[in-house]
């Protein structure tokens, strides 16, 4: 059976500056079984700068159990990330892109980090645009080639070839493909990994792609801009593209992980979804809101708002009509019609505002 997992990433307002700045603030992974996990995003001068992850014990209280550290060279581009044993480091050329990537995996009997494989980037003359990688394995020898496709400057295929060691070349015939399809407003809204059966045949046949292991879909709000460049792309797509102009132009609301039940059917294996908050939070500080989720979001039926000590919540359509109020921490929406409706939680003698998706 398939796990659903929903993961709830928060963008606060940072009110310390005077424009508005979203961030992403934290990310909570629902497991199916009432378990959870809580990721909380560290920042330095907007750089994000690592990842705390917390799990709840047997009392409901959250538990740190790893941290991920990113750091960056003194361009403020990211120079490599840790996540529990695995290591990644990248190196850039003069115009500041990607040369290499590095991974590491850590040795627990030597105590130190072990070279598990390089990507080399080659790039399209006089262009940011990835012409093709190559990648060695830890003992220098060529693995995997990558061939990169565009259209109108936008990444629509990748093509991943084999190296032939008896003829000491890449073979000829890919034996993966992705594939990646944009909404109007050039976001990424689906991306599907193929693999060819026949690769290892005398008989290749370009035309037989069949389902591989991972297909992700992505849903924005188109009516709000989205620049998330300060977050490296994998804590934010969680797919490792390398290609530096691949952030979404508008604001994610939600995306689903499909698992390949055969090579022609997919299924649903994560639910992500994403959540923003208002354009303005009415309140004296944010420390206290660090931890604050509303969820599901977009919801079919509830919201159930994770704060404590707090008077009433309210719910408005965007006319400023009132919808609804209560004084628990769990509003029914099931028989508001869909669409986007503002919530008002009034704590003391501050208002904290968002907005809710009804489905």
């Amino acid at each position: 059976m398939k796990k659903t997992i929903t993961i709830i990433l928060i963008l606060l307002m940072n009110i310390s500056y005077s424009q508005n700045i979203q961030k992403l603030d934290s990310i909570i992974v629902l497991f199916p079984n009432g378990g959870a996990i809580k990721g909380l995003y560290k920042y330095q001068n907007d750089l994000l700068t690592g990842v705390d992850f917390f799990q709840k014990n047997n009392t409901d209280q959250w538990v740190l159990f790893g941290s991920d550290t990113i750091n960056y060279n003194s361009d403020n581009l990211v120079s490599s990330y840790i996540k529990e044993n695995e290591k990644t480091v990248y190196t850039y050329d003069n115009n500041q892109k990607v040369n290499t990537r590095s991974r590491y995996l850590w040795n627990t009997s030597d105590d130190d980090w072990i070279l598990s494989s390089i990507k080399t980037y080659y790039y399209v003359p006089n262009s940011e645009l990835i012409d093709y990688t190559t990648s060695t394995n830890n003992q220098g020898n060529m693995s995997s080639k990558t061939n990169y496709f565009y259209e109108n400057n936008i990444l629509t295929i990748q093509k991943e070839y084999g190296w032939n060691d008896d003829l000491a070349e890449w073979r000829q015939n890919p034996f993966y493909k992705y594939e990646y399809e944009y909404d109007t407003n050039n976001n990424l809204i689906t991306y599907t990994e193929y693999y060819n059966p026949s690769y290892y045949t005398n008989n290749y046949d370009d035309t037989d792609w069949r389902n591989g292991d991972i297909k992700k879909t992505f849903q924005y709000d188109v009516n709000i801009e989205f620049a998330a460049s300060n977050i490296p792309f994998e804590y934010l797509f969680y797919l490792d593209l390398g290609v530096p102009n691949a952030y979404p132009n508008n604001q994610l609301i939600s995306s689903e992980k499909f698992d390949s039940v055969n090579d022609q059917t997919f299924a649903i294996e994560d639910t992500f979804n994403y959540y923003y908050s208002a354009s303005t939070l009415y309140v004296n500080n944010t420390s206290m809101y660090n931890n604050f989720v509303a969820y599901p979001n977009p919801t079919i039926n509830q919201v159930k708002f994770d704060i404590t000590d707090f008077e009433k919540i309210e719910i408005y359509d965007i006319m400023g009509k009132l919808i609804t109020k209560t004084k628990t921490n769990t509003v029914n929406m099931e028989n508001v019609p869909n669409g986007t409706y503002l919530y008002r939680i009034q704590k003391g003698n501050e208002t904290i505002n968002g907005k809710i998706i009804k489905k």
